[in-house]
């Protein structure tokens, strides 16, 4: 039983750190004891480990491990690629077709090796012990999740390419805040879209980009958003739905073994052996008093440490599930809180910049606000020139129902700095902003609208 609470210690210590290493970086956590954990773990240890190299061998040893580590997160190898081919150097231009992005076809195998191995243990010792009802949701629970990973994975409609630049110009608007116009991506070599961002990893730009997905090998962007949202849905349905079976089944055990030693209750014992000690009837089970009645915390820890013992394969799974949930959830919850907020994870990063200008009084907003855009033959909003004309120049025609009306600077952001090259900010119509709640974000229409736009509903 000791080992048992060890490998249960050890679980919930692992799944806190991998939250904190995940999310700890995040705007929200920044100033948490999660950011801090965060920080100790990417920063403060490294530079440890770098000074400790450097003591004993010189700095040789730690390059050739961090060039193994990035081998292993980010490059096509049979130990973590289900699928892959040829990998792609970085020096090489941009794809000009989704199909030729091989990072993007490639999908993480530690995180199905998880998901797989924790079903080929749990079902054969769960399903004799589980009623129809309980089994008739089975199939889809845990077929979707798969599904779901797999168009995660292999969808790459949000790759800006040559042929696909200039219909992702005209999905957002310009908001001269976080996303300028003539702001060009050195790799990919055209200007970028509103909203997009050049990734490293999969060598391309992605449109609306959210974050690349380790687990995933691939950007979360415009066309995969929701099918990310629905892929932590299910998956935390899945480990909920594991959670309670593995409960229903140990507590069923552990209630039939209290039963079996019930003093009171000699002839229920007698009767109630083997493998049908799960059996109770409804009679026999109200005639004996809860298992956990009139005991303590100790004593209620023991006998559940004690049942998962008795049964690693249900205990250790339905363990693993209940302490992973909360990750699957969390993430989902995150996610959600930034469509309601109208930003994505990269966003958020650019809004926290402009929350500490702001916080250092570097921020300044002009009472006059940005020209008024106009309209197109079709009646469609536009946000300046471009192919289609009016407006200020350079920018597309984009139908949006929001205007980027806003003239912000901060003496720390280049790019605002040089979109208002003549602005005088000791002139009367440039006031100083307090609070960030005075900058309008035009991506933000609404929680259902932007939810929408996730999912691309009309």
């Amino acid at each position: 039983m000791g080992v048992f609470r060890n490998i249960a210690i050890a679980i919930l210590t692992l799944s806190l750190v991998v939250f904190c290493a995940l999310f700890g970086s995040l705007p929200r956590f920044r100033k948490t004891p999660i950011g801090f954990i965060n920080r100790l773990i990417w920063i403060k240890l490294p530079s440890t480990l770098l000074s400790v190299d450097r003591l004993l061998t010189g700095g040789r040893t730690l390059p050739v491990l961090m060039r193994v580590g990035n081998y292993l997160m980010n490059e096509n190898h049979p130990l973590v690629l289900v699928r892959t081919s040829s990998p792609r150097s970085p020096s090489l231009p941009p794809p000009t077709s989704p199909q030729s992005h091989t990072p993007l076809t490639s999908q993480k195998a530690f995180y199905l090796l998880i998901l797989s191995t924790s079903q080929i243990l749990f079902l054969p010792a769960a399903l004799p012990h589980l009623s129809l009802p309980q089994t008739l949701p089975l199939p889809p629970i845990i077929i979707v999740p798969y599904l779901l990973t797999y168009l995660t994975v292999t969808s790459t409609a949000s790759l800006i390419t040559p042929s696909t630049h200039r219909t992702a110009m005209t999905h957002y608007p310009y908001d001269h805040i976080l996303f300028h116009p003539h702001t060009p991506c050195r790799t990919c070599l055209f200007p970028k879209p509103a909203r997009s961002k050049h990734c490293s990893l999969c060598n391309a730009c992605v449109a609306k980009h959210d974050h690349h997905c380790v687990w995933v090998m691939n950007c979360i962007g415009r066309s995969n958003q929701g099918l990310f949202l629905a892929m932590l849905f299910s998956l935390g349905l899945q480990l909920v739905y594991g959670g309670y079976l593995a409960y229903s089944i140990l507590s069923t055990r552990l209630q039939a073994d209290y039963a079996e030693r019930y003093q009171g209750y000699r002839g229920i014992a007698a009767a109630v052996t083997g493998a049908s000690r799960l059996a109770l009837t409804a009679a026999q089970a109200e005639k004996v008093p809860a298992w956990s009645e009139g005991k303590g915390w100790q004593q209620w820890m023991d006998a559940w440490l004690g049942v998962f013992a008795g049964d690693i394969r249900v205990g250790g799974v339905g363990l693993l599930a209940a302490f992973t949930a909360p990750l699957a959830w969390g993430l989902l919850a995150y996610h959600l809180y930034l469509i309601w907020a109208g930003m994505t994870t990269s966003e958020s990063f650019k809004w926290e910049e402009w929350r500490d200008d702001v916080a250092g009084g570097l921020v300044y907003r002009c009472a006059e606000p940005r020209g008024e855009r106009g309209r197109g033959e079709n009646g469609e909003l536009r946000v300046g020139g471009g192919e289609g004309g009016g407006g200020e120049e350079g920018e597309p025609k984009v139908d949006w129902p929001v205007e980027s009306k806003m003239r912000l600077i901060s003496r720390a952001n280049r790019r605002s700095l040089e979109a208002e090259p003549d602005a005088d900010l000791s002139k009367p119509e440039w006031v100083q902003i307090t609070s960030l709640a005075e900058v309008v974000n035009i991506y933000d229409l609404g929680f259902w609208d932007n939810l929408a736009d996730c999912f691309h509903w009309k």
